[in-house]
């Protein structure tokens, strides 16, 4: 089972974003529901790699269309982990 499935089956109602699903790392949970977490950098190597663009390309449309999206309680969020 792959991590969408997995936040699918905690939460059905669950929203993810078209083609950042190799960009979710675990999930949240905010105000008693399951959402989804994803890694911004993660999010800008594949709208890099997927649209051809460079990074400063890539962080735009990502914070203009997904990261600022907010659809409701089961919106995922957006994280940028620390160095190891």
């Amino acid at each position: 089972m792959d991590a969408k499935e997995l936040i699918g089956e905690l939460n059905p109602d669950a929203l993810f974003p078209d083609g950042l699903d190799e960009a979710i790392v675990g999930h949240v949970e905010r105000n008693e529901v399951i959402v989804a977490l994803y890694d911004i950098e993660k999010c800008v190597s594949v709208y890099m790699k997927k649209y051809k663009i460079d990074r400063t390309e890539a962080l735009d449309d990502l914070y203009h269309n997904v990261f600022g999206a907010y659809v409701g309680i089961n919106t995922p969020v957006y994280c940028t982990l620390f160095p190891e």
